[in-house]
């Protein structure tokens, strides 16, 4: 397993003066059903606090005051407006679902919509409860070389079969070929399987 630890630091680099918020890509995040609205903003404000340029937030209604105050930077959506989050969608440069989008009915429309909804040059982040969505039931990525999954060890247990005592890196590796997305294991700490190989990640 390699170490991705300096390969990271590269990727920190200072911004050109001459740049714009429209510089740093848009990001639009789907999450927060009216019980775990907690989930997105924390995850919006990890976006926005990474530098993303644009970040938007396809959110249940009851968020979106918590999101203003907690996140001005942040823009919401209704995620019941569907015209509106087709056209947030079609702009986006990476997606991410699933921090507190819950395991109902409406969760599950939602994710079903945002793998119509991906385009071949986005990247899909698939998180929290959307990747138990997903290992529950038969559905197919679109675009697995554009799809990031990022499970803590139980959800890669659902997602992948494997008992977590038998989670090693070759039996994950061998999990992640057969999904061709890339994996970000999430442990005490951090483990990326990827068409590229398997990383360890060590910062602390």
């Amino acid at each position: 397993m390699q170490n991705l630890s300096e390969r990271c630091l590269t990727v920190i680099q200072k911004r050109p003066q001459n740049s714009h918020k429209g510089t740093f890509g848009r990001t639009v995040l789907i999450g927060g059903n009216a019980q775990f609205g907690g989930a997105i903003m924390m995850s919006a404000e990890a976006c926005v606090n990474a530098g993303s340029g644009l970040t938007t937030v396809i959110t249940d209604p009851n968020n979106h005051q918590a999101l203003h105050a907690r996140i001005p930077e942040v823009m919401t959506v209704d995620w019941n407006d569907n015209k509106r989050c087709d056209s947030v969608l079609a702009s986006a440069d990476v997606i991410l679902i699933g921090p507190g989008l819950g395991e109902d009915e409406k969760s599950q429309e939602l994710l079903t919509y945002t793998f119509q909804k991906q385009a071949e040059n986005q990247l899909l982040v698939i998180d929290g409860s959307a990747i138990t969505l997903f290992a529950k039931n038969d559905e197919n990525l679109p675009h697995p070389t554009q799809t990031i999954f990022t499970p803590h060890q139980m959800e890669w247990q659902r997602l992948s079969g494997i008992k977590i005592a038998d989670q090693t890196e070759e039996i994950n590796q061998a999990v992640q070929e057969k999904l061709e997305a890339t994996i970000v294991l999430k442990s005490h700490h951090t483990e990326i399987y990827s068409t590229q190989g398997s990383f360890l990640e060590s910062i602390r």
